[in-house]
């Protein structure tokens, strides 16, 4: 089966964390995947909400992105800790469509 690596580069996302992250577990169901949240060393307690998430949801794996900030280096940071064979890169504050991701991989797959 093919894994998904789904990639949120996260800053300043603690209030939306919670709503988008369910809508993800969901739109994946039945699918192998991990869920990395790359944050950027948010001030609004952004990883603290993400490992929250994480205890609920154990596909969601929270990472500190310490290196140059920036989405960019987030999402490059992201990839290099996925392990999927299909790596998606998702805004977490809403403006992709969680929905979208089985479309997405059913075309790579």
């Amino acid at each position: 089966m093919t894994k998904l690596s789904i990639i949120l580069p996260t800053y300043m996302e603690a209030e939306s964390l919670p709503i988008v992250i369910p809508q993800i577990i969901e739109a994946c169901r039945g699918m192998d995947f991990e869920l990395i949240i790359a944050d950027d060393n948010s001030p609004d307690g952004t990883l603290d909400q993400a490992r929250l998430l994480s205890r609920k949801y154990p596909e969601v794996k929270p990472l500190l992105h310490e290196g140059e900030r920036g989405l960019s280096p987030s999402v490059i940071f992201g990839f290099e800790k996925a392990s999927g064979d299909i790596l998606l890169c998702m805004d977490a504050d809403g403006q992709h469509q969680p929905c979208d991701i089985p479309r997405l991989v059913h075309a790579f797959s």
